[in-house]
């Protein structure tokens, strides 16, 4: 389980990780909520460790689709040619 990965983080580092400069986690996560999930996964109560881990990745995407350079790489992916052409 991925739950003993998050136990070296507290809830502000990991709240960090998933909402800092994060367009995705801004206009798409209720910030309280994804708080509840971290501080019931780090006392152990519940096991949301695979959720808050979705999370971070999907804001770690949404970051990197934000970077001016990964647009030209997406459209050349949406257009079905390879990026190393």
């Amino acid at each position: 389980d991925i739950n003993a990965y998050l136990a070296e983080y507290s809830n502000r580092e990991i709240m960090g990780a998933i909402f800092a400069d994060s367009q995705f986690a801004q206009q798409y996560l209720r910030r309280e909520e994804v708080g509840k999930l971290i501080d019931k996964t780090l006392k152990g109560s519940e096991t949301y460790g695979w959720q808050i881990w979705s999370l971070y990745l999907c804001s770690l995407a949404s970051r990197q689709l934000q970077r001016p350079d990964s647009a030209s790489s997406l459209n050349v992916m949406q257009n079905g040619e390879h990026a190393s052409k």
